[in-house]
């Protein structure tokens, strides 16, 4: 259940890249903690040893791509000026059909 609900995050985030740092780091906190919890109960003998092949697919994979992203600020800036760019557009048209004026004489 968890892993479904990270990958309607990771949907989410990649949709909007300017909510997606927040998520990202998220994600990869859980991609760390989880191997230290893996590595604690291998040594205390709950799990064996070759489970630790799960966290080289399911955790280390990830690490690179989630850091790269969470690091590259040039492209996460880029989606932000995007999603105002497109705000504004948006709102002026709506000035152009008279929308956002009557609302402002409403309020």
């Amino acid at each position: 259940m968890v892993v479904g609900l990270y990958g309607l995050l990771y949907a989410h985030a990649a949709v909007h890249l300017n909510w997606a740092k927040v998520i990202i780091a998220v994600g990869l906190a859980g991609k760390i903690l989880g191997p230290i919890g893996m590595f604690m109960a291998v040594r205390s003998g709950e799990w064996p040893l070759r489970a630790v092949t799960l966290i080289v697919f399911n955790d280390f994979v990830w690490w690179l791509p989630f850091t790269l992203f969470l690091l590259d600020e040039t492209r996460i800036g880029q989606a932000v000026r995007v999603d105002r760019a497109v705000d504004l557009r948006h709102s002026q048209r709506s000035c152009r059909n008279g929308d956002v004026v009557r609302s402002a004489r409403r309020d």
